[in-house]
């Protein structure tokens, strides 16, 4: 019979680290890229106002990136909310895995919370 101790640190090197879930996460992986694009995209587009400030007479399709410069924070804040999402479910699995009791608790509290909150909501 194993003691309880050793078969929990036995648990414990089988889960993996927080860094390596989300680095095994194919969606999470390709919103980082997305962020990266987008944040480019914004910085790009901080740069031509400024040469436009400057006097620069920028091009049409320059122009053009100017104006969708809301479009382009509504994608960040869009990836960055999937980003959470993706990091809120991992942080639930390592939970699940280290406390199985306690998470099925803090599971169903969430729940009656969401109810209470939403009661049409269905998860």
């Amino acid at each position: 019979m194993k003691s309880e101790p050793a078969a929990r640190d036995r648990e414990q090197l089988q889960i993996k680290s927080y860094e390596e879930m989300l680095g095994e996460n194919e969606l999470y992986q390709f919103m980082k890229k997305e962020e990266k694009k987008f944040e480019k995209r914004l910085r790009d587009i901080e740069n031509l106002r400024k040469r436009r400030m400057g006097g620069e007479v920028l091009e049409k399709n320059q122009e053009e990136k100017i104006k969708r410069e809301d479009e382009v924070v509504t994608e960040i804040h869009n990836v960055k909310a999937t980003m959470e999402e993706i990091e809120e479910a991992t942080n639930l699995e390592i939970a699940r895995m280290l406390d199985p009791a306690g998470w099925e608790e803090e599971h169903r509290r969430k729940e009656e919370e969401r109810n209470r909150i939403n009661p049409d909501f269905q998860e």
